[in-house]
């Protein structure tokens, strides 16, 4: 339960990071977006590495 918790303030977080950096203009938002995006990947990525 505590790992479902985790998974989803952490996937809350990088959304906002991707949205935040959609406002910023310059290289500084463009960093922010990506590690956003790597962010919800890798939560992709954990969330199907257990039915496989």
């Amino acid at each position: 339960m505590l790992k479902k918790i985790v998974m989803f303030i952490a996937f809350i977080i990088f959304m906002f990071l991707v949205v935040k950096g959609n406002s910023i203009v310059g290289y500084s938002g463009l960093a922010m977006m990506i590690i956003g995006l790597i962010g919800v990947v890798s939560e992709l990525y954990i969330y199907n590495k257990r039915y496989q």
